[in-house]
């Protein structure tokens, strides 16, 4: 009866993908599928070249460089593993064939991700706000076990995606009481018990949401000590320039110019003054650069993060609720919002 049940379940695979396509044209499915392809070429190459870069370069062999590499390093994983599952579920429609672990792979990834950047994020805070405490803090080896750690919490943390995942046989892609004819067996989260809604719940609200405020309260104390040493430098630039066009009257009104050929050592100072502006300035905006990526990495884990949430609790893959085909774009465009920064990190490390 088994085999029966299930040689009846793989007959309506056909019909079932008719289905999922009836209201997708052939172009958007390529049209997805060859943007797929890009964003992994693209997000391989830039995350191998930091890769390649920092190992090869002893220079770069730094505490902070190696929060880098474990950030390519877990891009590299989401790439891999992620992007081709979901390209073939373009045409499969949730037949996953990592089977029950693709999730788990997705959420440990990007847990990773998100716990490096804060450990990037909150390095550079000390950085700036007490750079003579920034040795002291971070130094090799508390860098590497960070980075177990982060890699245990990922690992640990994502299980629910794991435990939760089944194998349904009788899924309904209309999901109407009165339509049982179109059946297809289906990898998903089954989370219809309370203990499994608040797992998936639990994780996106530690791993995404918090370290997202977090790093709000820490760019914020950024930008802010950025701006007071701004000011600061300006007023101390603005200040021997005054000095200098004062010095500089005073040798006008002087009969003997035997010193007038020696450089003055105002000049030097305002030199000495523009040059240390001129580094804080590339400092800024290397700051400015990394606050706008970081907050673009959270930003694009928002949508798929908040739809699986509503589609947990309100089950809006629902005709009456939504329609089939704005339901699928909807979710292929958060998932390629989701893809696209992985892409991005490089940008942020060549920062």
């Amino acid at each position: 009866n088994d085999m029966a049940d299930n040689n009846l379940t793989l007959s309506h695979i056909d019909e079932y993908n008719s289905i999922y396509h009836q209201d997708e044209t052939l172009g958007s499915l390529i049209f997805f599928t060859i943007v797929y392809i890009l964003v992994l070429i693209s997000g391989l190459v830039g995350n191998f070249i930091v890769l390649f870069v920092i190992l090869k370069n002893n220079d770069l062999k730094h505490f902070t460089n190696y929060f880098f590499a474990n950030l390519s390093a877990a891009d590299v994983f989401v790439l891999i593993f992620c992007i081709p599952t979901a390209i073939h579920d373009i045409w499969a429609k949730d037949q996953w064939y990592l089977g029950l672990s693709n999730q788990y792979i997705e959420s440990c990834a990007t847990s990773v991700s998100s716990l490096t950047i804060t450990a990037i994020s909150f390095e550079r805070f000390i950085a700036i706000c007490e750079p003579f405490r920034v040795h002291d803090i971070f130094n090799e080896t508390l860098t590497l076990v960070t980075i177990f750690l982060i890699w245990a919490i990922g690992l640990i943390f994502s299980l629910p995606f794991f435990i939760f995942a089944v194998y349904d046989p009788s899924f309904n892609p209309t999901d109407s009481l009165n339509n049982t004819s179109h059946l297809v067996t289906i990898c998903h989260l089954n989370a219809n018990s309370n203990t499994a809604r608040a797992c998936i719940t639990w994780f996106i609200g530690l791993l995404i949401f918090v370290p997202f405020f977090v790093l709000t309260f820490i760019y914020a104390r950024i930008i802010l000590e950025l701006a007071r040493h701004r000011a600061i430098r300006l007023t101390a630039i603005a200040k021997t320039r005054q000095q200098q066009q004062q010095q500089q009257q005073s040798y006008d009104d002087e009969t003997n110019s035997l010193n007038s050929g020696l450089p003055s050592n105002n000049d030097n100072q305002q030199s000495r003054s523009f040059l240390a502006y001129k580094r804080f300035e590339q400092k800024r905006l290397n700051t400015v650069i990394i606050c706008v990526v970081t907050v673009a990495f959270f930003a694009s884990q928002f949508p798929v993060r908040i739809i699986q949430l509503i589609d947990m609790f309100l089950h809006i893959r629902n005709e009456e609720i939504m329609s089939h085909i704005t339901w699928i774009w909807i979710w292929k465009l958060s998932k390629l919002l989701f893809f696209l920064n992985f892409t991005a990190n490089p940008v942020r490390k060549k920062h």
